[in-house]
């Protein structure tokens, strides 16, 4: 997956299109697994970014993903997901997806994420989320 912008105000990526997200052969449909795994990045990106310095780990609590129409072959998948409240224990968030030769949605989701105690975000996962030593998300291209 293909990270278009990410940045406080949300979080757009792509899917380029592949032959194994097939679940309907026949009819040439991507399996509703594809849609819901795209939409829950999207929408964990978005906490990510939307949360700021230092990056929290948090959880998915809740993910609802409402399928529209069928998601078909041959087009890339692309979702745009925000943050639409935060309070001190919980991140809501809702998230949109379509394809790309088509501006009609395909799915929508709207989850929560648990925001932990500081304490269960180890002090490196910073640097394990940006990959270089003392980054938290500073490091991170934003839009």
């Amino acid at each position: 997956m293909n990270v278009v912008s990410a940045g406080p105000s949300g979080v757009e990526m792509r899917l380029p299109w592949k032959a194994d997200f097939l679940g309907d052969v026949s009819r040439q449909l991507i399996h509703g697994g594809v849609i819901t795994m795209v939409l829950d990045t999207a929408c964990t990106g978005t906490v990510l970014c939307g949360l700021g310095d230092p990056p929290e780990i948090c959880p998915t609590l809740d993910l609802r993903v409402d399928h529209f129409r069928p998601a078909v072959a041959g087009q890339a998948l692309l979702v745009r997901a925000r943050i639409t409240e935060i309070t001190a224990s919980v991140v809501f968030v809702e998230g949109e997806l379509w394809q790309e030769n088509d501006q009609k949605r395909v799915a929508r989701a709207t989850g929560s994420f648990a925001r932990l105690p500081a304490e269960a975000t180890p002090a490196n996962f910073g640097r394990l989320l940006c990959g270089r030593p003392g980054a938290g998300t500073q490091g991170v291209k934003h839009a």
